[in-house]
């Protein structure tokens, strides 16, 4: 059902920005960059079901300061040593203890890996370092800012890692199109402020998914509450 879930959330979107591709006449439409962006989308998606910002599992209103990891590293050094801690007491296998704590730890780089690639491989705009990794941050701060408010916990490595994440996706992006310039120029289009609907597309591929998102954890929430 979950799967189902994704799936149409998916679909209404691209169908969404599809309309505000096909709308914005002073842009040409190129099609690599039409499929750049609906995979953009389909990131976005993935970014905000892994990190739990849906309210299906429970919110409260009240911001509560124990839940907050604000120091850096703490957060992190303290799973380790639980990780290890718990494995040794139920005897769970070195490697398979370093294999969970690495998935944990690089996948909140590897997460934003993607978003640092595609931001200036689908937008001139983003070409410059600074605007990519700045786009990444706000987008896990909005994540970490959301989950205030969730049943989960707000982790300032978690912010760190990301915008890591996000850094390394832009540097690949520059190797990539060192390497291969006429083919990464097949996906970008310019990014101007006099096109506005161009202006504000990369923002709306992070706000409709995230919105869709809420609204659906919501929803789904309404109807266990229901039961």
């Amino acid at each position: 059902m979950q799967g189902i879930e994704i799936l149409l959330r998916n679909v209404i979107i691209s169908i969404i920005i599809l309309i505000l591709l096909k709308i914005n006449k002073k842009q040409q439409n190129k099609k690599g960059h039409i499929i750049g962006v609906l995979f953009f989308i389909f990131i976005m998606n993935v970014i905000f079901g892994l990190t739990g910002i849906s309210p299906i599992s429970g919110f409260h209103t009240d911001i509560r300061i124990d839940e907050i990891s604000y120091i850096p590293v703490v957060s992190t050094l303290g799973m380790v040593k639980e990780v290890f801690n718990t494995a040794v007491v139920e005897n769970i296998p070195r490697n398979e203890t370093i294999l969970y704590l690495g998935a944990n730890i690089f996948g909140n780089i590897l997460m934003f890996g993607p978003l640092g690639l595609l931001l200036p491989l689908l937008w001139k705009y983003f070409r410059k370092f600074s605007k990519t990794v700045l786009f990444g941050f706000l987008v896990s701060f909005t994540i970490e800012f959301s989950q205030l408010f969730l049943a989960r916990g707000t982790d300032i490595d978690d912010l760190i890692l990301n915008t890591i994440g996000t850094m390394l996706g832009y540097l690949t992006f520059v190797v990539f199109h060192k390497l291969f310039p006429k083919f990464t120029e097949k996906f970008t289009v310019e990014h101007g402020v006099e096109k506005l609907s161009w202006n504000i597309l990369p923002v709306i591929c992070v706000i409709i998914p995230y919105l869709v998102t809420v609204i659906l954890g919501f929803y789904d929430r309404a109807i266990l509450l229901a039961r």
